[in-house]
């Protein structure tokens, strides 16, 4: 069923991309207050491109719920940051202007600090086990949460992939000492940072579609994110060198505004967890082929993988992780991580 769910998603993509073409508000037309009658239009913006599995799942998500309500419920997906970056499309989501978006949990986490808890340095041992885990209770706890402290709905928490660093031609390394003195984009998160100050490295926090031109003209020497990001911004271009730091498993939300879901029938409720948790089965198992397969094509554009002891990263993890926890007072999340995984 996965597999052809994904075959009738892949010929029809082309079709939905073509209609993203407008940016107007949310449209709800009804005969009746909260009538699953309704028709509806969903505004749901991105940071990645199209290509990405995690845009992918947006667009099979926009196909799906169309074919379940015949049209009655359309989704215009919006990619590559058309209508704003991840902080301008949470903003948009709390207010209203935006209907839906995906959003790192690293940024997030700006919001709701404990949904910074699954970012920190291997904090798991696997993809599969974050994904087990964040469907558990610790998920059902955090979305409950976020919806109370922030006022959006996240309906999904999945994992992406593995963040390794990424340097230019000049700046071969061979060992973790010599990271220190580099200038590095990271994500805008206090976890990820605070890792790399242990290495000694100076980080620039810059947006995702900031970070290349960054590292063209000189602003850092590398940056550090996953195989599959990596490959669709064409990374070789201007990375030479890869580490395999593997520091963070990134996470992705997907999120609706309150405004919105508050507008929705029950019915209609239902029906988008329903289409969302449908999607999320699809997207994962392309997302674990498709690191593997980033990962390979960085290596066949050229790019090099150093053999750097890494094993430093052990005992960072565990300093990051401890303080973190303390300073944020998370050890409730800690400990249901901590029994998941027992």
């Amino acid at each position: 069923m996965k597999k052809l769910i994904l075959s009738v998603f892949l010929v029809g993509v082309l079709v939905v991309l073509g209609a993203c073409g407008s940016n107007s508000d949310t449209k709800v037309t009804t005969s009746a207050p909260g009538s699953s009658s309704e028709s509806i239009v969903l505004k749901f913006g991105h940071h990645l491109a199209e290509n990405h599995t995690l845009g992918q799942q947006a667009e099979l998500f926009a196909k799906l719920i169309e074919e379940k309500t015949d049209g009655r419920i359309s989704v215009d997906v919006y990619a590559n940051g058309q209508i704003g970056d991840q902080r301008d499309l949470i903003e948009g989501l709390k207010i209203g202007t935006v209907d839906m978006s995906l959003g790192d949990t690293a940024v997030v986490s700006n919001y709701y600090t404990p949904l910074g808890i699954l970012d920190l340095p291997q904090m798991f041992g696997s993809m599969e086990e974050g994904m087990e885990i964040v469907q558990g209770e610790l998920g059902d706890v955090i979305k409950e949460e976020i919806e109370q402290e922030i006022g959006i709905k996240t309906l999904a928490i999945e994992p992406v992939g593995y963040r390794f660093t990424v340097l230019g031609e000049s700046k071969k390394v061979g060992s973790l000492d010599e990271f220190n003195g580099l200038k590095l984009r990271t994500l805008e998160s206090p976890q990820i940072v605070e890792t790399f100050k242990e290495l000694g490295v100076q980080t620039v926090a810059l947006p995702t579609g900031e970070a290349l031109s960054a590292m063209e003209t000189g602003v850092v020497d590398g940056l550090e994110s996953n195989a599959e990001f990596l490959s669709t911004i064409n990374i070789w271009d201007l990375g030479k060198y890869i580490v395999e730091t593997n520091h963070n498993l990134t996470f992705e939300t997907i999120n609706i505004s309150k405004a919105t879901w508050e507008k929705l029938s029950a019915e209609d409720q239902k029906l988008i967890e329903e289409t969302i948790d449908e999607t999320i089965d699809v997207y994962f198992e392309e997302s674990l082929k498709m690191n593997v397969e980033a990962r390979e094509l960085m290596e066949e554009k050229g790019m090099e993988t150093l053999d750097v002891d890494v094993s430093e990263m052990n005992g960072i993890s565990e300093k990051v992780t401890e303080d973190y926890v303390k300073a944020n007072n998370l050890q409730k999340y800690y400990e249901i991580i901590k029994k998941a995984k027992e």
